[in-house]
């Protein structure tokens, strides 16, 4: 749209309920109109340096900051209030560092200055706190555009990982409670590749049931465990039981 000024400003239209009279034609719509424009520019200028970046970010990054050399806020997109509760006037002038969980905030304050510093890092994922005191985990892209004179700012793209970073948090939990009951369960226990039958794993009753050390076991299969006259039945058992448990 064409501002007053006569600059050219870029919005984003969310519709959430729209109404008609009793002669069916519309008459109101209700809805979000949020200014992009800061936003869009700094698409555009990433665009220019890396073509194609911008398609990385809009894939999921959509909450977009842009900060000073020091980590303080210049400038917060909407989706990043309307996540973390915070009004842009709240943001701005702040560290974004004092926002960062106490255990991670060692390690993000270093991947910011060795990237300001252009030394290689991997940024890993960190908590960042809600206004309301909880936690979001979050996963960001980073680009410096200090000497651009339309961003004068580093771009800092992110994400919410929360859901993704819990649910690996449960599958480890119950791999570790699995792995403690295998362990130390009174019965022999081992884990076999399913196709060729190696032993990958035994646990400690395992050994003392069969009389073999942990290195023997590893190098053998659950056919040398077996008469051969049983052989057959422990694949055909095999084939049941996949059967049984497939989709």
């Amino acid at each position: 749209m064409v501002h007053k000024s006569g600059e050219i400003v870029f919005l984003n239209i969310k519709i959430s309920e729209s109404r008609i009279n009793d002669k069916a034609v519309l008459t109101e719509l209700d809805g979000e109109i949020q200014d992009i424009t800061t936003q869009k520019k700094v698409w555009e200028q990433i665009d220019l340096i890396n073509p194609g970046y911008t398609s990385v970010l809009q894939a999921g990054y959509n909450w977009l900051t842009i900060v000073d050399i020091d980590g303080n806020y210049i400038y917060v997109n909407k989706a990043l209030e309307k996540a973390l509760g915070y009004s842009s006037e709240e943001l701005i002038g702040q560290n974004i560092f004092s926002f960062v969980h106490e255990s991670d905030n060692g390690k993000a304050a270093n991947h910011f200055s060795k990237f300001i510093n252009n030394k290689p890092f991997v940024s890993k994922p960190f908590r960042f706190r809600c206004k309301n005191g909880s936690w979001r985990w979050i996963e960001i892209l980073m680009v410096d555009l200090y000497g651009d004179p339309m961003i004068q700012g580093i771009v800092i793209n992110a994400r919410d990982i929360t859901e993704r970073v819990l649910i690996n948090k449960e599958i480890k939990a119950s791999e570790e409670k699995h792995r403690l009951l295998f362990n130390t369960s009174p019965f022999p226990k081992y884990i076999l590749e399913p196709n060729s039958f190696k032993i990958v794993d035994v646990n400690d009753a395992m050994m003392q049931f069969y009389g073999y050390t942990r290195e023997e076991l590893l190098t053998m299969s659950a056919k040398d465990l077996r008469p051969n006259e049983e052989i057959d039945k422990l694949v055909q058992a095999s084939k049941t039981f996949n059967f049984r448990q497939g989709p």
